[in-house]
């Protein structure tokens, strides 16, 4: 799609500001396009017919002969999932950044980037048979349904989006005595309202299902996967070998290799839920979307560094779970907690023994998460359970998880 960029040089040769702007299309994958190929299918459904106090069965064919025309009094117990319009256009982004380059010297560069974007027509999966938040309550509104013989009626529709602000700052030194490195800074903010009540990534290919239909931004929040801050630094050293050396010195300390990566990022943006222990919307849509609680004005729910602990994270006492039927939604936005960050320093050292000029013995020793430090995953976030604020395991992702340590001799020929 169009796209527009220029450089430019300023101050001669060694400073340069760059800009552009662009329009991407997004490609639709997951049960999105699966649903969209136009393979034949079939789907068989069982719907169960229940029966009332008295035993009756809760659906009944019209009686055509004495006794009348009989009822439908329990039609609407079925869902429907999910449907989608053929022709539904492709989401896009608008993108547009500015940089400023300049040459150090020393064979190494400074990058300042600004980042941004607009994603437009992400999918959601909203229940098109949802109520209005109302004080009634689900049981007494439910006949008012726009589609009164069915339950659930989920559709996917693009009618979400994301806002993307970004600063990288970047340092990079290209081989020049015996080092190479690169260390960027990125300071984030990703905005979306296509996460669902309760997301923990990004926003699905799919579409998550939202609180509210009728107000997409209730569940507007800084996306889980997108850091606020994240720091990272890769190097390669090799250890100089003198001209005065002997062979057997020279072969011995000469041509080591040690790399490394440094990792460093804030927590993810998390949210708290209720567990649909109770309906303060009186939709029915809180027990399947995780509605949120209210606030009880004992601050966020975020404690101090200093007071957290692995069973302590955030402060059960800044929420509260709303009464049902109380006609909204639960006071606290989505992304109101952070969780733990990430701190990972991994490293290689590796030398090479040449038998022949082609034949060589390769001795390295890795480790991943070098300092063992202890990078939790995110803790419960149900207020209604014991586990709420727990952390009861490690990150994974990023060789974050537990050291590891590995030697290894290859021999290459």
């Amino acid at each position: 799609m169009p796209r527009f960029g220029f450089a430019y040089l300023p101050f001669g040769k060694k400073t340069v500001i760059r800009g552009g702007y662009g329009i991407y299309s997004v490609t639709i994958l997951g049960a999105v396009f699966y649903s969209l190929t136009g393979i034949h299918t079939s789907d068989t459904r069982t719907f169960d017919n229940g029966r009332d106090a008295s035993g009756n069965p809760l659906f009944q064919f019209p009686r055509p002969f004495l006794s009348g025309l009989g009822t439908l009094t329990a039609v609407g117990n079925a869902d429907f999932r999910r449907g989608n319009q053929v022709d539904s256009p492709d989401p896009y982004v608008q993108q547009w950044s500015l940089t400023l380059e300049q040459d150090l010297g020393w064979k190494t560069g400074l990058r300042v980037t600004y980042t941004g974007s607009h994603t437009i027509k992400l999918y959601m999966s909203p229940d098109l048979n949802q109520l209005h938040a109302n004080t009634a309550g689900y049981s007494a509104s439910k006949a008012s349904r726009p589609y009164p013989n069915w339950a659930i009626v989920y559709s996917r529709d693009p009618i979400a989006g994301a806002r993307y602000n970004a600063v990288t700052t970047e340092l990079n030194k290209r081989m020049s005595n015996n080092l190479t490195f690169q260390s960027s800074w990125t300071w984030a903010k990703n905005l979306s309202n296509a996460l669902g009540s309760n997301s923990s990534s990004f926003p699905g290919e799919a579409g998550n299902v939202p609180t509210d239909r009728f107000n997409l931004d209730l569940d507007k929040a800084n996306v889980s996967a997108t850091r606020r801050h994240r720091w990272l630094t890769t190097f390669l050293y090799q250890t100089p070998v003198g001209k005065s050396w002997n062979p057997v010195l020279k072969s011995a300390a000469g041509g080591w290799n040690l790399s490394g990566i440094l990792l460093y990022q804030t927590g993810p943006f998390l949210t708290p839920i209720t567990g649909g222990s109770t309906d303060p919307s009186g939709t029915n849509v809180d027990a399947r979307a995780n509605d949120r609680p209210d606030f009880t004005g004992a601050g966020n729910g975020n404690l101090e560094a200093s007071s957290r602990s692995v069973t302590r994270w955030f402060d059960r006492t800044a929420f509260r779970i709303p009464a049902s039927n109380i006609g909204r939604n639960g006071y606290v936005g989505a992304g109101m907690l952070v969780g733990p960050g990430t701190v990972n320093v991994s490293s290689k050292v590796q030398k090479r023994f040449f038998v022949t000029e082609n034949a060589y013995f390769q001795l390295e020793g890795s480790a991943v998460n070098l300092m063992n430090h202890a990078n939790f995953a995110a803790p419960g976030l149900n207020i209604s359970a014991s586990s709420f604020g727990v952390i009861s395991s490690t990150q994974g992702q990023e060789g974050s998880g537990a050291r590891q340590l590995q030697v290894s001799l290859r021999f290459t020929f």
